[in-house]
């Protein structure tokens, strides 16, 4: 028998046979590398999104507008509302298991194929619209078993919207509600019931709310009609939530003495954690060495009736640091805190014991005028009330800014009242408020005298505000919280209102 041997063959015949092998290899490899594509493009197709991650990349990659066109122009035209009262309040990246969406009917027909897409909220300030689109948005679907915030009444959610201002110490229109879902609780207590709270086990029918503001986000459950709203502190994500509590305390001991607020009435509303390179920083000292000094602690904001301040702590609390006054020159901050006090019902009082520079900006050109002169944008504050200024570096001039002056709780008011009143079909926000003046007046009605209400004889200190939309005008009289009332015969409205009228808005 003849036996094969690698070394009996010649030397063609080694050739072919190397051939063959070299060329086997490569087939394998190649055979290899084919399998680990395939896979990678089954797997790039995500099955399930994590809402927090997904959320954080869409804010660098953003909605497609040809999405949020489709949606848009979907919703107008199925409920009759213009575009320009519509906007996208939130949105996130989804993977449907159907070319329906998801969201076929019992005798449709869907094709089994993953479908990249969204998941789209839209709102026209009162209600919400879940949408869910493909990639591009030309397959759009609007989901209807989540559109039970369209059915809400706008009692029960304004009473939600209020317990959320009055919680974060926020105007109404910076809060917005985002999800709300049908509930049936099994207490009394809404499931939020503390240790020593006795509560009934029975259902209670209700509702799960979401409210957001730019920063935090806020979970209440109620019952049926709004008349028991609680907040679920362990679901809900709170701006202060990781502040030391000797940071806390020092804080608002520091806010309730400038003040004379209550700390019952204060709240801290944010709270950043914050490693500065030197010292001076904390202390918001106009120059600063060149030395690093590592100074960990706390930018933390405060609300106060009408008021918001950011204070700067370190990290035991020993250091808060509200008052900004080092950061501009000597002068300057004696001139715009001594106009302050002349502004200011406390002109008893000493200026530089009871008035704070609570923010500073510094400006090239102080004055917007042709040759730059570099100075501050400076707010002084009492505690109580506000006052912005622009001033040179060196005192010697300074402009006194009454709109950005004006309490956010005013401005939130009048905005409002404006928005309704409004006939022209002209987008209503802070840039249309024109003019506003301190004004003192001489009655409880603001100047404003009304058949069906005495009004009492006492000086009130407050503002004269013109917001002016188009063709409209509206005047108002407020007072220096939130006290806010039409002043009719000032006013200009399409379609005529009579000049006699007087409307307050805030009693």
């Amino acid at each position: 028998m003849n036996i094969f041997s690698f070394t009996n063959i010649n030397t063609n015949q080694r050739r072919i046979l190397a051939t063959l092998i070299l060329a086997g290899f490569i087939s394998i490899g190649n055979g290899l590398q084919m399998s680990d594509n395939s896979i990678a493009t089954a797997t790039d197709i995500p099955l399930q999104t994590n809402n927090r991650v997904v959320k954080g990349s869409l804010k660098r990659n953003g909605l497609p507008r040809k999405v949020t066109r489709a949606v848009l122009r979907d919703l107008s035209r199925r409920e009759n509302i213009a575009i320009r009262k519509l906007e996208i309040i939130d949105y996130q990246q989804k993977t449907w298991s159907d070319g329906c969406l998801e969201l076929g009917g019992a005798a449709e027909i869907c094709t089994q194929a993953l479908v990249r897409g969204w998941e789209v909220i839209a709102s026209d300030g009162d209600r919400t619209w879940t949408y869910r689109t493909n990639q591009n948005g030309r397959l759009i679907r609007l989901a209807k078993d989540k559109r039970t915030n369209n059915r809400l009444s706008r009692t029960l959610k304004n009473r939600v919207l209020k317990t959320a201002s009055q919680y974060l110490r926020q105007p109404i229109s910076r809060l917005r509600i985002t999800n709300v879902e049908r509930e049936t609780w099994n207490d009394s207590c809404l499931e939020l019931g503390g240790i020593a709270e006795s509560c009934l086990r029975t259902s209670v029918p209700g509702w799960r709310f979401v409210v957001r503001t730019s920063k935090q986000t806020l979970v209440y459950h109620t019952n049926k009609d709004g008349s028991e709203i609680r907040l679920n502190e362990q679901a809900s994500d709170r701006a202060d939530a990781r502040l030391p509590k000797k940071v806390r305390y020092a804080i608002l001991k520091d806010a309730a003495a400038w003040s004379k607020i209550s700390p019952s009435r204060l709240k801290i509303v944010k709270a950043e954690r914050k490693i500065w390179d030197n010292p001076c920083f904390l202390n918001f000292e106009r120059y600063c060495n060149f030395a690093f000094i590592r100074t960990p602690g706390w930018i933390v904001t405060v609300k106060g009736g009408t008021q918001t301040w950011v204070y700067h702590a370190n990290d035991k609390g020993s250091v808060v640091v509200l008052d900004r006054t080092p950061s501009l020159s000597n002068a300057a901050a004696r001139v715009i805190k001594r106009d302050a006090a002349r502004r200011s019902s406390l002109k008893g009082r000493r200026y530089s014991s009871n008035f704070r520079i609570i923010e500073v900006e510094k400006l090239r050109n102080w004055n917007g005028r042709r040759f730059r002169k570099p100075g501050w944008k400076a707010i002084v504050s009492n505690g109580k009330q506000s006052w912005a200024y622009r001033v040179n570096e060196n005192g010697s001039e300074f402009k006194f800014l009454p709109i950005a002056s004006l309490p956010p709780s005013i401005v939130d008011a009048v905005i409002t009242d404006a928005k309704a009143r409004a006939r022209s079909r002209v987008a209503i926000s802070e840039n249309n408020i024109v003019a506003a003046k301190q004004v003192r007046w001489r009655n409880g009605c603001l100047g404003l005298r009304s058949q069906r209400r005495y009004c009492t004889m006492v000086l009130v200190d407050g503002w004269r505000i013109t917001v002016k939309a188009g063709p409209e005008s509206f005047v108002y009289h407020t007072n220096n919280r939130s006290r806010v009332k039409f002043n009719a015969a000032a006013s200009r409205v399409l379609g005529g209102i009579s000049s006699s009228e007087v409307s307050p808005i805030n009693k």
